[in-house]
């Protein structure tokens, strides 16, 4: 790295001295001239103006631009880093990304011609409370999300169950092997036992358009 910036300088600096010298080489001599004609206390003087001319150009031609070439390599690598931070902030995403849309393809209801959401939301509560608490279980004409997405839809009705019972039903739902989603749910409490409840939800699964 900086083999290559002091190559860089001396291919930026190198013209500008030959030409410098090209053009000051007259004066120079003419200068040399006079100088060997003053006294020690004029030559004095001289020296030190050279000297200080000499500081003068060499922190505008070779300061400055050093500074400056020194400045604009920080700010690149300032660039790049803001853009490297920027693609793995990207690639940070598009993984989280892929790994929800995989865990949303995993919770999916099977693409199969056999899946029946109203046979399996059936089962799983004649199984946790009894055909004789399930009035009725009603499929809803299933509903297209998009072209690859359908979403299925039952409609139920339960009826006697005390507290115990509503939550062995909901859990029974909860746990079958496919993700069901309790979209609406509503419990009123019975009028002649106070606890009983009847029951009134709508049950949905997403699944592929097949």
């Amino acid at each position: 790295m900086l083999a290559e910036l002091r190559e860089r300088l001396l291919e930026i600096l190198r013209p500008l001295v030959e030409r410098a010298t090209a053009l000051l080489m007259p004066y120079v001599v003419q200068a040399r001239a006079r100088y060997s004609k003053l006294d020690r206390r004029e030559r004095l003087l001289v020296t030190v103006g050279a000297g200080f001319l000499a500081l003068i150009l060499a922190y505008e031609i070779i300061y400055l631009p050093i500074t400056d070439f020194g400045t604009g390599v920080r700010d690149q690598i300032a660039d790049r880093q803001r853009e490297i931070a920027q693609v793995q902030g990207a690639v940070r995403t598009y993984l989280r990304l892929k790994a929800r849309l995989a865990d949303a393809r995993n919770r999916t209801a099977p693409d199969s011609p056999d899946f029946s959401l109203f046979s399996i939301v059936e089962t799983a509560l004649t199984q946790s409370v009894g055909r004789d608490k399930l009035i009725s279980v009603t499929p809803t004409a299933d509903r297209k999300l998009s072209d690859q997405v359908v979403l299925h839809s039952v409609d139920l009705q339960l009826a006697n169950l005390n507290l115990k019972q509503v939550v062995d039903a909901l859990y029974s739902l909860r746990t079958v092997n496919i993700p069901i989603i309790v979209a609406d749910l509503h419990i009123k409490r019975r009028q002649e036992s106070s606890r009983l409840y009847d029951v009134d939800m709508t049950c949905t699964a997403v699944g592929k358009n097949g």
